[in-house]
């Protein structure tokens, strides 16, 4: 069971200056892989759920045409 407040995703590893602390040429770098993967399954998500409320609506419209079809009498 996850706790409240839990963290489900791994979160970015913070940003090294051990090497350029130690004089090694370069700029400390940051992972941002992470926050960018986020949005993509977020987005993905969000997707996802539209088209999942997008076939309950039309299935629900179609069925409510079908009853509307069935009951009414035929035209003579």
């Amino acid at each position: 069971m996850v706790g409240a407040g839990a963290v489900l995703y791994p979160s970015p590893l913070p940003r090294t200056t051990a090497f350029t602390d130690a004089g090694l040429p370069g700029a400390p770098f940051y992972d941002t892989t992470f926050t960018g993967l986020r949005w993509w399954i977020l987005a993905g998500v969000v997707l996802v759920a539209v088209a999942v409320i997008g076939l309950i609506v039309t299935a629900v419209r179609s069925g409510g045409r079908r009853r509307r079809a069935a009951a009414a009498p035929p035209v003579r």
